[in-house]
């Protein structure tokens, strides 16, 4: 049964990264798996590096950060204090306050409001739009 998950995960990246490929100007930068677990690994330090390089150097005024992981939030808070404006995006099960909070604006895809199911809060945050859906479009 693992082994048939491991192999629809690879299947849906290499759609994924075939996608990506036809753009040019995209680059794409492909980690190691893990022996252990399979998962792909070292993606998101590299990306977070290359905020905060590319802020220094000016390379960008707006980045979207789609991500849940919150190894990102330091990336963001620097990005942001070189006057970089940075926002984020969530589904629900891959959400970070801290990245929410670090961000200009963030927004949560909610789907079948499983957000607000999760995360029992008062909205604190007014940085933070949750997007109401009943279901993704496939």
């Amino acid at each position: 049964m693992r082994n048939v998950k491991i192999k629809k995960q690879i299947q849906e990246e290499l759609v994924f990264y075939n996608e990506a490929r036809k753009y040019p100007s995209l680059i794409f930068y492909k980690g190691y798996r893990s022996l252990t677990s399979q998962k792909e690994k070292g993606v998101d330090v590299h990306l977070a590096v290359d905020i905060v390089k590319d802020s220094f150097l000016k390379r960008f005024d707006k980045a979207i950060v789609v991500s849940g992981d919150a190894d990102f939030a330091y990336s963001v808070e620097i990005a942001r204090k070189m006057g970089r404006k940075i926002y984020s995006l969530f589904i629900p099960s891959r959400f970070s306050f801290a990245i929410a909070y670090q961000s200009l604006s963030a927004h949560v895809i909610n789907y079948n409001r499983f957000f607000q199911k999760k995360y029992k809060f008062k909205n604190k945050m007014p940085n933070l739009k949750i997007v109401e859906i009943k279901k993704p479009r496939s």
